[in-house]
């Protein structure tokens, strides 16, 4: 969720950043592994392979297939990770990982697996790369973690996971503390947990 608050880089960013291969941005926590449900119908998956054939496959492909396919290139098996951890794939992202894939790995644009899991709203995935060994405060390329996401977005199931696992209440992203972000958003439960993670670092 992005809030008319956040400053215009940021919410630029939102929504470039939601919607690994077209597939939209997360806009509540679900029951479901992600809040965004993978795509099905051929346009959707079509829409997908022209953009990242890569993504296309991992949507498509079965688990052994897909192993297979990594364990002929590291490169293609950590990409494999970020795009799984997004689309909600557990037993992918479970298999990869149990093969020795780092929890930490990221895309060619430098997003974490971390980070795709929780733009895309998949907090069961998230907190299983976390307890694989990601690191809760890994930023990309411009300085984005995956609390800033979570907490930009109002997740509030993403935001706890995050923060149980070490995530940095008092970070700032673009200059802008956290904080802030959450406070603008409006959303005071998370601006409760952020505030509870800073009173128990002292």
């Amino acid at each position: 969720m992005t809030h008319r608050l956040l400053p215009d880089a940021m919410r630029s960013w939102l929504v470039s950043a939601c919607g690994l291969a077209a597939l939209g941005c997360a806009t509540s926590v679900t029951s479901e592994p992600c809040a965004v449900p993978a795509p099905t119908s051929e346009q959707q998956i079509e829409a997908i392979r022209i953009r990242s054939p890569l993504a296309a496959v991992v949507l498509t492909t079965d688990v052994d297939d897909l192993m297979a396919i990594a364990k002929q290139s590291f490169a293609d098996a950590q990409r494999m990770l970020v795009i799984a951890s997004g689309l909600g794939r557990m037993e992918i992202v479970k298999s990869l990982l149990e093969v020795g894939i780092p929890a930490n790995s990221i895309d060619s644009e430098g997003r974490s697996a971390l980070q795709s899991a929780t733009v895309h709203g998949c907090p069961a995935v998230a907190r299983l790369l976390l307890k694989a060994g990601a690191d809760a405060d890994l930023a990309d390329p411009d300085g984005r973690t995956p609390l800033f996401t979570a907490v930009a977005m109002s997740d509030e199931e993403l935001t706890a996971i995050l923060l149980e696992f070490g995530a940095d209440p008092t970070q700032s992203v673009l200059g802008v503390p956290v904080t802030d972000i959450a406070r603008n958003s409006g959303n005071w439960e998370v601006v409760e947990m952020l505030a509870r993670a800073i009173r128990r670092r002292k």
